[in-house]
């Protein structure tokens, strides 16, 4: 409640500081209110997507030249139109960069650079396209905001419902960020692979929120127009996209409110100071990044809301059930012929015939042996070469990891794959929430999530249970493989597949989990793989276990004829029996 009246206080003080504010300084914060709003819009696709955009002020200024053209071209109505159309124009722009560069596996880098040089193209589309955008003398004359009948053109009632409007622009963004939809967006960030495992598409994820920022920064921009008045190639500018980085970077990157004040703030400061001591201004501005950088990279935001009382610190609150698990396999098998996985002139699996039914199936065999690329390949982490898998009358043949998750195969990794900014509960919604909740839905979808009681016995064994409201990041390695197991059997697969799921367990830990995974592969009817090298783990257990060497199935029997298989111990110690 502390936390909430905090963030509408600070809410409604914008509009009431823009009122209070005279004159030109008023209408200067007015302005600096929709530059908070497009640093927010960074912030979001930066703190927590991933998406770097050095280009993000193509989109502010195509929001104002739109804005400003309807504005002085379309004599009724046009500054709404232009408003709208503004924003609209900037989405689809930003899709567009985000087909481009958004749709595969992303570097944070390429697309950086890629939105370096838009940016620069952008430039000079605007100083040559002279018709329509004024060169670079830019547009005068654009009326200010109007709402006809409804509404006067009086100066101080612009600000005050521009900085309305900025406020509200900076809640849905906010919005965002806080639904579960930001919490895959954060996981996605951290391990995307492991986000596609839980039923994200990634691509399609990261797009969306690309073009939404894009809509939400052009309508900043056309904001901007109306009180300005004037539109001029600075809008568009390297100065203006390297400040919005700057204010991002400076307030912190995953708190919008900290990057949206800290926008109004700096560019207060530097409006005052710049005209008297421009060189010294942009020195004290690069040490002030540097010591952000060095002493504080989450920001300024972060760093105080560490200092804060925990109570007073944003938490999200999660509503976490439990069922029981209701799926089950029905007894389907994992059915998969011919896996091959080539990269370039090696073959890590090759030509691999591997079935598992209901019970614990263990891949061992030495490390290279090509365990962890056949699980991968059944996961659809790495398309295989060839072959054919199902489960059941199920085809998962080249199926997206995404899909796959959706039709019930769950995946842990070998190194835990959590988001450390996420709490446990959180953590535990996303990876539910992505096969029962429709991707979009989740900007709207409450944090609530109906576990199975599997996964609540994996998180007592590893007394997670009390650690609900703790962020992963404070976890041990340990507990992050208890977490990420717990989330992968919260989806209610019908098929799982586990990488050395005990690695940096204690003893007892280890035989608890074994208990758990064989007991649950009984009562669930469901086949679970597990790729393990801890013995201990795969004879208590395993109802049968396959060897592969050299990317090929060495032999598969129970553990009793494993252990007796004169053809494995020489795969392992190079000697048969004595």
């Amino acid at each position: 409640m502390i936390r909430r009246s905090i963030a509408v206080l600070a809410s409604l003080a914008v509009p009431l500081i823009a009122l209070s504010i005279g004159g030109f300084q008023g209408s200067l914060f007015a302005q600096f209110a929709l530059y908070g709003v497009a640093t927010a819009a960074l912030a979001l696709c930066w703190g927590f997507a991933g998406i770097l955009s050095l280009g993000h002020a193509v989109s502010f200024g195509i929001g104002a030249y739109v804005a400003a053209w309807c504005g002085i071209n379309i004599p009724d109505g046009g500054t709404l139109l232009g408003i709208l159309f503004g924003g609209l124009a900037a989405g689809a722009v930003s899709l567009l960069v985000g087909l481009v560069g958004l749709r595969g596996r992303v570097n944070v880098i390429t697309f950086a650079l890629l939105t370096f040089v838009l940016l620069f193209g952008a430039v000079e589309v605007v100083n040559q396209l002279t018709p329509i955008t004024g060169g670079f003398n830019g547009l005068a004359g654009v009326p200010p905001l109007n709402l006809g009948d409804l509404w006067t053109a009086d100066p101080v009632a612009q600000r005050v419902i521009v900085t309305i409007a900025a406020v509200g622009l900076l809640w849905l963004l906010i919005i965002v960020a806080r639904s579960p939809f930001g919490g895959a967006l954060v996981l996605a960030k951290t391990h995307a692979i492991r986000a596609a495992s839980s039923g994200y598409n990634i691509p399609a994820f990261r797009i969306g929120t690309f073009a939404f920022a894009g809509v939400v920064t052009g309508l900043a921009g056309a904001l901007f127009s109306t009180q300005t008045q004037f539109v001029a190639p600075d809008q568009i500018s390297l100065l203006l996209a390297t400040n919005f980085v700057l204010w991002a970077m400076i307030g912190s990157r995953t708190s919008l409110i900290g990057a949206f004040f800290t926008a109004i703030v700096i560019s207060f400061i530097t409006n005052e100071l710049a005209d008297k001591f421009l060189t010294l201004w942009l020195l004290a501005m690069g040490i002030i990044f540097i010591a952000v950088v060095v002493l504080i990279p989450d920001g300024i935001a972060e760093a105080v809301l560490k200092r804060l009382p925990e109570r007073w610190r944003p938490r999200r609150t999660v509503t976490l059930t439990t069922t029981e698990h209701g799926g089950g396999g029905g007894g389907q098998a994992l059915e998969a012929t011919g896996i091959t996985c080539t990269f370039g002139k090696f073959t890590a699996v090759d030509n691999v015939d591997f079935s598992a039914r209901s019970g614990v199936h263990c891949l061992i065999g030495p490390n290279g042996a090509g365990k962890s690329t056949l699980l991968n390949a059944l996961s659809g982490t790495v398309p295989p070469s060839s072959g054919r898998w199902r489960v059941g009358n199920t085809d998962l043949t080249k199926m997206r990891p995404w899909k796959m998750a959706r039709a019930g195969v769950a995946r842990k990794f070998q190194a835990p794959a959590v988001a450390p900014e996420l709490t446990v509960a959180q953590n535990l919604a996303v990876a539910r929430l992505g096969v029962t909740v429709h991707p979009f839905a989740l900007i709207f979808a409450p944090w609530r999530a109906d576990l199975t009681t599997t996964a609540w016995r994996i998180l007592e064994t590893g007394d997670l249970v009390r650690l609900l409201d703790t962020p992963a990041s404070r976890l041990a390695h340990g507990q992050r493989q208890v977490l990420e197991l717990a989330m992968t059997f919260a989806s209610r697969p019908n098929l799982v597949l586990l990488d050395e799921p005990t690695a940096g367990m204690t003893a007892g830990e280890t035989e608890s989990i074994a208990e758990i995974l064989r007991s649950e592969s009984a009562a669930l009817d469901i086949p679970i793989v597990v790729v393990e090298h801890d013995m201990a783990l795969i004879r208590s257990a395993a109802s049968a276990v396959t060897v592969l060497q050299a990317g090929r199935v060495l032999a598969t029997g129970t553990v009793a004829e494993i252990e007796k298989n004169a053809e494995v111990t020489r795969a392992y110690v190079g000697e048969g029996p004595s």
